[in-house]
């Protein structure tokens, strides 16, 4: 991900490859482009071929993702092709939380989290 828009001469800072476990997890931008922050969201292909193309957002009572709550926060969606030996990816445009559609989670047991 970073490569892709180092290419383009954005000046980047990040990720954070630190693995978190439960309430440590960070809400802190995955990327910083060009001083925007930005959180990535990734589906594997294989998954989005069982459930559909969907990214998720944590919205519990217990835990919100913070970006949910800013309009104006950027999301970077991303598709692994784990079908694939490459680990390449299919990486969309820039996009705006207020830009995306939100539907109930396809999965049953993500259902109020």
């Amino acid at each position: 991900m970073r490569f892709v828009f180092e290419k383009r001469d954005c000046v980047i800072k990040g990720p954070d490859y630190t693995i978190y476990s439960g309430k440590q997890k960070s809400w802190e931008a995955d990327l910083q482009i060009n001083d925007l922050d930005v959180a990535i969201k990734t589906q594997r292909r294989s998954a989005a071929k069982r459930y559909g193309l969907s990214w998720t957002f944590q919205d519990s009572p217990e835990r919100r993702d913070p970006n949910l709550d800013t309009p104006e926060a950027w999301v970077c969606l991303v598709v692994y092709e784990d079908f694939n030996d490459g680990h390449e990816c299919l990486i969309y445009p820039l996009r705006k939380i207020k830009q995306l559609i939100f539907e109930a989670p396809r999965l049953s047991k993500l259902v109020g989290k």
